[in-house]
Parts: C-alpha cells; structure tokens; sequence
C-alpha cells in the first residue's frame, strides 16, 4: 500500500513539472557591468539583493574593476540601462537574446 502511495505521488509531482510551461527567455539580454568605483559596487551589490528589478546575477559583483554579468528581461532593459548611466557605470551586451542560444 505504501508502495502505491508513493508512486501516486511521484506521478503527480511529474506531472504537475511536465504541465508548467517553462520561462520564456525571448528578448531576455546579457550585459557586462564594470564597477570602477567601491560605490558602483556597492550600487551593483544593492541592485543584486533587489528582486524587485526581476535580474539574474550570472556574475556577482565581488570587486572593483570585476566583471558583472547579468541577465535582465527585454521590459527591464530600459531601466537597468537607465540605473547603471545614472551611476556612470560601463556597461556592454554580451547576449541580445538568451532564448535563440
């Protein structure tokens, strides 16, 4: 009995993975971000603890003059491109669509 209550339950663990559509990464970018500065840094740091921005740190930041890469959402570009000038941090697309690799 026990035996079957497991398997009933794996099933229905695989099957509610197998429903759920994947995350569409269509228009999603990567970008390389520099910080020269220790407060770009800590700007990067800051931006890396804010979920709200909806970016993925494939890259964290770690030191002045290290690289950061980040993947951000084709809706969030504008602004993220917008934060990083605002803090006069370089910043270069690495990826212009994530979903054709």
């Amino acid at each position: 009995m026990l035996r079957v209550l497991v398997f009933a339950f794996l099933f229905c663990v695989l099957e509610k993975c197998l429903s759920e559509q994947p995350a569409s990464l269509k228009g999603s970018r990567v970008i390389r971000a520099t910080p020269a500065k220790e407060a770009q840094l800590n700007f990067l740091r800051s931006l890396a603890e804010n979920d709200a921005l909806d970016l993925d740190f494939w890259t964290h930041p770690s030191h002045v003059g290290g690289n950061v890469d980040i993947r951000v959402t084709a809706p969030q570009f504008p602004l993220l491109a917008k934060l990083l000038e605002a803090n006069k941090i370089t910043f270069t697309v690495l990826i212009t669509d994530v979903q054709s690799l």
